[in-house]
């Protein structure tokens, strides 16, 4: 009955009694094998000297802990000339020789630590009637064996983040396996080529287009071959193509017109209702396009660029760019994440409590640990001033000449 309530213990024991003491379990069981070889010389023995209880956690059984208490009995070794004269079995479905738990939990644990650490990793552990504690998974991290991986024959390098915009390492990866093989703590040649150089055996470099690794892969490995990745040539042929699409949007936009307009035709006259991702693309080119018109408009009337930028609360790069490319950017590019961002509540609880200078704000998010510099600071308090001051009222600033060069 209660092997069949229990189909899913490990092959070889079989349980005795069942007795839940409140929200613990306690299985207790005995292997089924008539005999078990001996751990020194291999020989099978049923001569049994004597029993002992072993205590083992598992997994846990509908929110309740679950210990195993497994009957395990002590063999004398038929062999005369073998020094272990008295063993005891092992069940090596079950448990490692002197483990506290079971394999399954022992696997179990040993993930949640390499997910989330060691204290985060107990706490998880307790709500899912695991119990462990933090030291214990990472000493289960730190007993993980590791192999050190085999000299690829082709390699890919690349740049990784640590710390996006600011702190960058190397990768290395076999792509014939698939596989990571090494990170580099930073992003230079004499560490790449060290590298190479403890590694003989690279046959082929894959690599970016960048001069960094081709120069660390000719000091480290100068016999090696070396290729562009198909990634940052696609990558590249984008970037070139796009830049030479925005150098002529106009004729683009142009023979846009007369392929909708012919498509119109062919169509006829059905109305389709946008998606909402449509509407917000369409309304977000409108908002660039009635940009633009502001800038060619002021620009009309004589002023200046940078005088046109504080007044739209854009750069004078920008400016520069849509009057003379004749409009703003066919692609929408996606929105890159800034250190700024995560400051930003913080910074608008701020203003609105009357706190308007960019260097007394700067300060604040220094003694808070931002990793922000004052110009972006002051950057940000423009713009917001800007916006809290609304487009026509800047616009009749600028024009009655109440801004100023500085």
């Amino acid at each position: 009955m209660l092997n069949t309530a229990f189909s899913l213990l490990p092959y070889g024991v079989a349980v005795d009694r069942l007795l839940p003491i409140g929200n613990h379990l306690v299985l207790e069981m005995h292997a089924t094998s008539p005999s078990a070889p001996c751990p020194l010389c291999d020989q099978p023995s049923a001569r049994i000297h004597s029993h002992y209880r072993r205590r083992l956690a598992d997994l846990p059984w509908q929110g309740r802990t679950v210990e195993l208490q497994v009957r395990v009995r002590r063999f004398r070794c038929a062999t005369i000339t073998c020094s272990r004269r008295i063993f005891a079995e092992r069940i090596p479905t079950v448990a490692v020789p002197k483990a506290r738990r079971t394999c399954r939990l022992h696997d179990t644990q040993q993930s949640l630590g390499l997910a989330m650490g060691g204290a985060p990793g107990s706490r998880l552990a307790d709500k899912l009637a695991m119990p462990v504690s933090g030291a214990t998974l990472l000493r289960m991290i730190r007993a993980i064996v590791i192999e050190e991986p085999s000299t690829p024959r082709v390699l890919g390098v690349d740049e990784w983040a640590w710390r996006k915009g600011q702190t960058y390492g190397t990768i290395l990866c076999d792509l014939e396996l698939g596989h990571v093989v090494d990170l580099l703590p930073d992003r230079t040649a004499g560490s790449f080529a060290a590298w190479l150089r403890r590694h003989p055996g690279v046959e082929i470099v894959v690599r970016d287009r960048s001069g960094l690794y081709a120069d660390g892969a000719r000091q480290g490995a100068p016999a090696a071959r070396q290729s562009a990745d198909r990634w940052h040539l696609l990558r590249n042929l984008g970037d070139a193509m796009r830049t030479a699409v925005d150098r002529h949007r106009g004729a683009v936009r142009s023979a846009a017109r007369q392929v909708a307009g012919s498509l119109a035709e062919h169509h006829g006259s059905q109305d389709m209702k946008p998606t909402s991702e449509q509407a917000r693309l369409t309304a977000k080119r409108t908002a660039r396009q009635d940009l633009y018109q502001e800038m060619c408009r002021l620009h009309a009337e004589g002023m200046r660029i940078s005088a046109i930028a504080r007044a739209l609360g854009v750069s004078r790069q920008k400016v520069e760019r849509w009057l003379k490319s004749g409009g703003p950017a066919t692609h929408d590019k996606p929105a890159q994440p800034k250190l700024l961002d995560s400051w930003f509540g913080v910074l608008e609880q701020r203003w609105h409590e009357g706190c308007r200078n960019g260097t007394r704000l700067w300060r604040e998010l220094r003694d808070q640990g931002a990793p922000v510099s004052v110009t972006t600071v002051k950057r940000w308090a423009t713009a917001r001033r800007l916006r809290g001051a609304g487009m026509s009222e800047v616009v009749a600033a600028t024009t009655a000449g109440r801004w100023t060069h500085r």
